[in-house]
């Protein structure tokens, strides 16, 4: 008896389990009760609308990069297929002119020798034409007397013959004038030569005019021979802008093709961004315009836009060198009067007159 009560007082007090359960019962209610009255009020869009607006933004961005890998993608086909058919490419052409360096006016008499050539040769060809085997004679002749050395690179230039337009035989003063390239002239002497060898004459005998009826078959052929630059023969079409201002290019994929001869020559060069526009007729080019033209960045004849480009750059740089030194900002003039610098260079007329004045 005296053991059972012992045990009974070292044991642990235990609540009722009746009480425990209610306990647990009232505080999940309390907890519930308060869950519910802070639930937000409102629909799905009230309730989500940060997360929204930044889905949107992430897609309308992964969107906009996916229509403009598929144009980049779309325009380095179609420059690949145009380089493709080239017979010849820039790095080839450049070694051609080097390594021959003819006279300008020696290529541009070929039209008078392949005269004296066909009133000798047995086999005729139609009058103002040429073929290849005469025209790669007229080349060696003209190599051995200019420049006294043989023609060199005689298999990149038949390519280039061959990939002319309208053969076998082909308009001497065409052919002529695609074959410019090959002189060492200057650029704008080369032009020159090659607008005068198509270019119609006034009275007093000079090259007044080239009409488009010409101009157009030797853009073809200038294109054909690998002289214009691949990139700038591929077109990305502009799409335009919507309704709100905003350019459609942002999220429609945008045409690619090949620019033609005649878009070359009866379209006008537009601003950045816009879609060249015809002129709407043909148009007789005198020397300037015709020079304007080949050396345009739409065409580039000979890559000499980049060139152009780069002069431009340079002397930009020299400019703003000359005006940084005649007239510092005030943090550069402060500089200089603490650290003791060279003081600004006087402008050329400030100079010129104390010169003059001393």
């Amino acid at each position: 008896m005296l053991r059972a009560v012992a045990r009974a007082a070292r044991s642990p007090s235990r609540p009722p389990l009746r009480g425990a359960r209610s306990a647990s019962i009232d505080a999940g209610s309390a907890s519930t009760a308060k869950i519910a009255g802070s639930a937000p009020e409102g629909n799905f869009v009230e309730r989500h609308w940060g997360k929204m607006l930044f889905a949107t933004v992430v897609t309308s961005w992964g969107w906009t990069l996916w229509v403009g890998n598929r144009t980049r993608k779309r325009r380095d086909e179609v420059e690949e297929a145009v380089r493709d058919t080239l017979p010849a490419n820039s790095d080839e052409l450049l070694e051609l002119r080097a390594l021959n360096d003819a006279r300008t006016e020696a290529i541009a008499s070929l039209p008078r020798e392949a005269q004296v050539l066909r009133s000798r040769a047995i086999h005729r060809v139609p009058e103002g034409k040429v073929s290849a085997p005469q025209l790669m004679q007229l080349l060696r002749r003209v190599a051995r007397e200019s420049e006294q050395k043989p023609l060199q690179e005689e298999y990149v230039i038949e390519r280039i013959l061959l990939a002319l337009p309208d053969g076998p035989n082909f308009d001497v003063h065409l052919a002529t004038a695609a074959l410019t390239f090959l002189s060492g002239g200057p650029v704008a002497e080369r032009l020159e030569s090659m607008f005068g060898t198509l270019a119609e004459t006034d009275a007093s005998g000079e090259p007044a005019v080239l009409r488009e009826a010409r101009l157009v078959p030797l853009v073809r052929a200038l294109m054909a021979t690998g002289q214009v630059p691949p990139e700038k023969r591929v077109r990305v079409h502009d799409v335009g802008k919507n309704a709100v201002g905003l350019g459609r290019s942002w999220y429609l994929e945008q045409p690619v093709s090949e620019w033609t001869a005649e878009q070359y020559v009866s379209c006008e060069e537009e601003a950045e961004g816009d879609e060249p526009r015809n002129r709407g007729g043909a148009e007789d080019r005198d020397l300037r315009a015709f020079i304007e033209l080949m050396t345009s960045d739409r065409l580039c004849l000979w890559g000499e836009c980049y060139q152009a480009a780069e002069r431009r750059r340079q002397q930009k740089a020299l400019d703003d060198a000359a005006a940084y030194e005649a007239n510092p900002p005030w943090y550069a003039k402060a500089w200089r009067a603490v650290a003791g610098g060279p003081k600004p260079a006087a402008a050329p007329e400030a100079a010129e007159r104390g010169t003059a004045a001393n």
